[in-house]
């Protein structure tokens, strides 16, 4: 094939050929963490391959309770809440070179951590305890590719009881918070703690942490606190002869210095 073939097929492509030959051999990245939909520019007539994970779960909310019951007694209980999980993950699943310039994307957004619950029921031993448990984080957003690919995000933490019970943890997460030591005195519980369950936690992917709660030693002073957040999805789309190990230290350093999106 002579150079002027060459320049005439490449005039078709309508593409530089230096350009196209640099996608081809050396290869380049697109990444977003820009929670929602979105248009990525994309090479075309290269095969692509993309790295996505979904939104990660929120964290369950803390419980703790206490009421009033006589001389000076107090019943108390109190939970963590349960961590988030941190959803699914796909890596280097290919998409065959087209002439697509453009690929719509959604990036599914991170769970939100459930509220705290906590109270006391009053100063007369008559009072009820508060009943009831504290809010499930939420799960994270499913994470879409085109029509390619499809990736869940993960399930959120539940909230603790006020019966002293922690939250259950959502899936990929670790386990929920210990319900802390119930102390016992003349057959009434005056004192307890919980600490929330931490959220799972993978490449890119960070579920909320369980929220905490404490009742304090025979008072009625009971306090907890809300779950966290879980972290957005993410989408990496790499082509030539780059994938997702070869750049996946410098987008996690990117994230930790604020970015939200970039390309190489």
């Amino acid at each position: 094939m002579s150079w002027a073939e060459v320049k005439k097929i490449n005039s078709d492509l309508n593409t530089p050929l230096d350009k196209l030959l640099k996608n081809i051999l050396v290869g380049g990245y697109i990444w977003t963490r820009i929670p929602g939909e979105q248009t990525l520019n994309i090479p075309k007539y290269v095969d692509l391959y993309v790295s996505a994970c979904g939104g990660a779960g929120g964290g369950g909310g803390g419980n703790a309770s206490a009421f009033y019951e006589s001389a000076g007694y107090y019943t108390s209980a109190a939970a963590g809440g349960g961590g988030g999980g941190y959803g699914s993950m796909i890596i280097d699943q290919k998409i065959l070179a087209s002439e697509n310039t453009s690929l719509n994307v959604t990036v599914g957004e991170g769970g939100i951590g459930g509220a705290k619950r906590a109270s006391w029921g009053g100063s007369d031993s008559t009072a009820a305890p508060y009943s009831g448990s504290a809010s499930s984080g939420t799960n994270g957003g499913t994470t879409l590719i085109g029509s390619y690919f499809t990736v869940t995000g993960g399930n959120g933490g539940g909230g603790a009881s006020n019966s002293g019970y922690n939250g259950t943890v959502g899936s990929g997460g670790s386990t929920g918070g210990a319900s802390g030591t119930i102390v016992n005195a003349g057959g009434r519980n005056r004192g307890s703690n919980g600490n929330g369950g931490a959220g799972g936690s993978a490449d890119f992917r960070k579920g909320g942490n369980g929220g905490g709660a404490n009742c304090v030693y025979n008072s009625g002073t009971c306090t907890a606190s809300n779950g966290g957040n879980g972290t957005d999805g993410v989408i990496i789309i790499t082509w030539g002869a780059i994938r997702y190990a070869d750049v996946k230290a410098d987008i996690l350093a990117a994230i930790a210095n604020g970015q939200t999106h970039g390309e190489g």
